[in-house]
């Protein structure tokens, strides 16, 4: 039982890294869907009415929070990885520091905007990163 939080971890991980090289290459170009229900939190314009230089603002953005995201998600990864070899305790509390810090800060930032698509996404990351955490933690405990 305890691999399953592990893998279901590292299954997190690479889906964060898997957003932030979405974010950083896919969604600028190819999604307005994507851009809109971000945009649209400000403005109930379609995000093709802004000017260029402000679309090219917006897509820097998303190169930069893309990077963010899959460094992050990487180094997730990595963390979860190491913790097939042993499930160090000091290894998910690095994981739940960096989510929690992570998840304050841009929670807070994006409830100050009523930017409400972000906040579901940051509850559901969140959750997903504590259920296997909480998971491992009862397992632990029990062995």
């Amino acid at each position: 039982m305890k691999k399953f939080f592990i893998y279901w971890i590292i299954s997190v991980s690479i889906a964060v890294i898997i957003a932030g090289i979405i974010f950083a290459f896919v969604a600028p170009y190819f999604i307005q869907f994507v851009q809109d229900v971000f945009y649209q939190s400000f403005s109930e314009q379609s995000i093709q009415s802004i000017t260029e230089s402000d679309k090219d603002h917006i897509d820097w953005i998303y190169g930069v929070l893309g990077g963010t995201l899959a460094g992050w998600g990487m180094m997730l990864l990595l963390l979860s990885i190491n913790l097939l070899k042993e499930n160090n305790k000091f290894i998910w509390n690095t994981i739940i520091i960096s989510v929690l810090t992570w998840f304050v800060i841009d929670t807070i930032i994006t409830v100050n905007y009523s930017v409400v698509p972000n906040f579901i996404l940051n509850i559901t990351i969140l959750i997903a990163v504590l259920i296997p955490y909480v998971g491992n933690s009862k397992v632990t405990k029990s062995t």
